[in-house]
C-alpha cells in the first residue's frame, strides 16, 4: 500500500505540468503545484509560497539581498525534513490533543500579555487563519515531542561524564552568541562527496575573508536547520556547544570567524557574535506534591479537569490524605507511588506553568485546577528556601549541557541519515 501511494504521488507530479498546459487549462480548473514529492507526502507550491513569506519579511528587514532561487531552496529543504519529521511521529504513534494545542496557544498568549480571544483577533486582522495557526502549533508540538523522544532514547549521560565536563571548567564559562554555516556530507559520503564538501566549504571561507557578511553566506551556502535566519545559534554556554567548536572558540575573539572546523556532519564555519559572562546566585528551592491527570486518547480535557476537581474537594473539604489521592488518581506514575511528592527543586525544573502557580501560593495552600501540556494538576507548596546550590546547579549544568550537545549532534545525524535514505524528488524548478 506504501508503494502503491508513492506511485500516485508520482504519477500527479509527472503529470502535473501537462494539467498547466494552455489547452488542459482551457477544460480543467486550476490547480496547486507539486514541488516536491517526500515519500508518501507531497510539498505544495502553496505550502512554500506560505513559508516563504515570514522568510522574505526578515530577509526585508535585514537588508539581506538573497537571490530568490537560493531562498527558495533553502526554505523547499526545511520543509522536506519538517515532512519527514512528521511522517516519522505518525509511524511512532506520536499525537498531540487539541488541549495541549490549546495551552501552548495560552501561553503563547500570556506571554504576549494578552487573551487567546485577542491573539485569535490579531491573527485575523494580519490575514491568517486561525485553524491553520492551531495546525501550525500542532506541528511544531509534535516536532518537539519527536525530538525529546529521540533524544531520551539515543542518547545517556554517564556521572563519569560529568565529572570530566567539569574537570575541563567549561561549565564556568559565560555565554557565547554564535553565527553558523554547515557544509553538510553524511557520514556515508565518498570521497568525492568529502572532497566536493570540503572545497564548497573553503569557498565559503575565502568569501568571508574578503568581506562576504556572515549571515548573508550562511542564508547561500549553510545546510544547517538555522541557515535562514542567517545561522544565529543564539546564546550558549560553551558546554552547550557542539565538541568541534569548543577549542576554535576559546581562541576566538567577538566578530572573529572560524576557519573550517570538521565533524561527523560534514564542514563548519562559525562566527563569534558576542560573549557575556554569567554567575551563579543563591535560589529559593521549593518543596512541593502534585497530583495531575493526563489528557489523551482515553481522558479528553474536560473529564481531566472534573477528575481533578474532585480530588481536590476529597483533599481539602473531605480531609482525605493528600498522599492517598495522589496514589490513586495520579497518572505521574514517578510520583504518585511517593504520594505526589517532588521533594527540593528550583524555579523552573516542572515548567513554566508549574512555576507561575507556585510564585502566588502560600505555604501549604492547595492550588486551583490549571492546565499544562501533560494534562490538569493541582499542587500543594509544602516549604520554601534559600540555598546555595552552586555545585549541584554546576553538576546539573554539566549534565544538561553534555545531554544537549550530544542529543543535537545526535538529532542532526539522524536528520540527515534520513533524508539521505528517504524518497524525496523535488521539482521546483519546473514550477
Amino acid at each position: 500500500m506504501k508503494n502503491w501511494t508513492r506511485h500516485c504521488i508520482v504519477f500527479v507530479a509527472l503529470i502535473s505540468p501537462w494539467l498547466n498546459h494552455p489547452v488542459a487549462a482551457q477544460s480543467l480548473q486550476p490547480i496547486d503545484r507539486i514541488v516536491a514529492v517526500v515519500e508518501d507526502d507531497i510539498v505544495l507550491r502553496t505550502e512554500l509560497d506560505r513559508a516563504l513569506v515570514p522568510v522574505h519579511q526578515q530577509l526585508a528587514a535585514n537588508r539581506a539581498n538573497i537571490p530568490e532561487d537560493v531562498v527558495q531552496k533553502q526554505v523547499l529543504e526545511r520543509l522536506i525534513l519538517e515532512k519527514l519529521q512528521l511522517q516519522r511521529a505518525e509511524g511512532t504513534g506520536i499525537r498531540i490533543s487539541d488541549g495541549e494545542v490549546d495551552n501552548s496557544i495560552a501561553l503563547m498568549a500570556q506571554r504576549n500579555q494578552i487573551t487567546p480571544t485577542d491573539m485569535r483577533h490579531n491573527l485575523e486582522k494580519e490575514g491568517i487563519s486561525f485553524s491553520r495557526f492551531r495546525n501550525d502549533v500542532r506541528k511544531q508540538l509534535i516536532l518537539q515531542t519527536l525530538h525529546g523522544r529521540y533524544v531520551a532514547t539515543q542518547v545517556q549521560v554517564t556521572d563519569s561524564e560529568v565529572d570530566i565536563e567539569l574537570k575541563k571548567k567549561n561549565t564556568d564559562q559565560g555565554e557565547y552568541h554564535l553565527g553558523h554555516i554547515l557544509i553538510a556530507a553524511s557520514q556515508s559520503a565518498s570521497p568525492k562527496e568529502l572532497k566536493q564538501a570540503r572545497e564548497k566549504a573553503d569557498m565559503v571561507l575565502a568569501k568571508l575573508d574578503h568581506g562576504m557578511a556572515f549571515d548573508k553566506a550562511a542564508i547561500t551556502y549553510s545546510n544547517g536547520q538555522k541557515a535562514l535566519e542567517g545561522g544565529d545559534l543564539g546564546w550558549r554556554p560553551l558546554d552547550q556547544m557542539p565538541t568541534a567548536f569548543i577549542d576554535p572558540i576559546r581562541a576566538m575573539k567577538v566578530h572573529s570567524h572560524s576557519a573550517v572546523l570538521r565533524s561527523p556532519s560534514g564542514f563548519h564555519i562559525i562566527k563569534m557574535l558576542g560573549y557575556r559572562a554569567k554567575s551563579i546566585k543563591i535560589v529559593e528551592e521549593r518543596k512541593a506534591r502534585h497530583i495531575m491527570v493526563e489528557v489523551g486518547e482515553m481522558v479528553d480535557d474536560a473529564t481531566a479537569l472534573q477528575m481533578v476537581q474532585e480530588a481536590r474537594r476529597r483533599i481539602v473539604e473531605a480531609k482525605e490524605d493528600f498522599a492517598t489521592v495522589a496514589r490513586e488518581v495520579s497518572d505521574d506514575k514517578t510520583t504518585a507511588e511517593l504520594g505526589g511528592m517532588l521533594d527540593w527543586f528550583i524555579p523552573g525544573t516542572y515548567g513554566q506553568r508549574v512555576q507561575q502557580v507556585l510564585d502566588h501560593m502560600d505555604k501549604n495552600e492547595i492550588s486551583q485546577p490549571f492546565r499544562t501540556v501533560a494534562g490538569w494538576h493541582i499542587i500543594q507548596l509544602l516549604d520554601k528556601r534559600q540555598q546555595d546550590v552552586t555545585e549541584k546547579l554546576r553538576r546539573d549544568r554539566a549534565r544538561d549541557a553534555i545531554l544537549a550537545r550530544k542529543g543535537e549532534e545526535a538529532f542532526q545525524l539522524w536528520l540527515r541519515q534520513m533524508r539521505d535514505e528517504s524518497f524525496v524528488d523535488i521539482r521546483l524548478k519546473s514550477t
